[in-house]
């Protein structure tokens, strides 16, 4: 019987194999537990008057997660573990990183440090650090002077 040849199939099939042999050069072993390293993936902004870092960490547990503060410094430490045991005959592919991650994040200057906050909602850890009033922007205003004589461009 004859079967018509499908190339999105035959690229996906290569692209399992491929990770499999990738995980497997770079694995110590146990292909279902080892992985690469990752780095969270992080954003930040200001919002209000806090600044606001967010890293993306699903499948980590939060009470976990080492979160410190030093200087103008910003430390995340953690880990995504890897919670079934697989033979490695039966282990197909990942998509997912597994493993320990480190990442810092330089802080600007005039925040409360005293007072940082952290939240884990549906795995994104939320880092709000409020800001000193005396660095946030202030609106100056600009007087103006009516004079008589109009400005002359180029006049002395």
């Amino acid at each position: 019987m004859l079967s018509r040849w499908s190339p999105i199939n035959d690229l996906l099939a290569m692209n399992r194999e491929m990770s499999n042999l990738a995980n497997k050069v770079f694995s110590s072993g146990d292909t279902a537990t080892s992985r690469l390293a990752w780095v969270p993936l992080v954003e930040s902004f200001y919002l209000d008057k806090n600044l606001i870092v967010r890293a993306w960490v699903p499948g980590v547990d939060p009470s976990k997660v080492d979160l410190k503060v030093s200087g103008n410094l910003l430390s995340i430490k953690g880990e995504r573990k890897f919670e079934y045991q697989i033979p490695p005959e039966q282990f197909l592919f990942s998509e997912v990183r597994y493993g320990t991650f480190e990442l810092s994040v330089t802080l600007p200057a005039g925040l409360k440090f005293d007072q940082v906050k952290a939240t884990y909602t549906n795995g994104v850890l939320e880092i709000t650090l409020p800001i000193h009033e005396s660095v946030l922007p202030k609106q100056i205003p600009i007087e103006t002077n009516h004079s008589s004589q109009p400005a002359v461009a180029g006049a002395r």
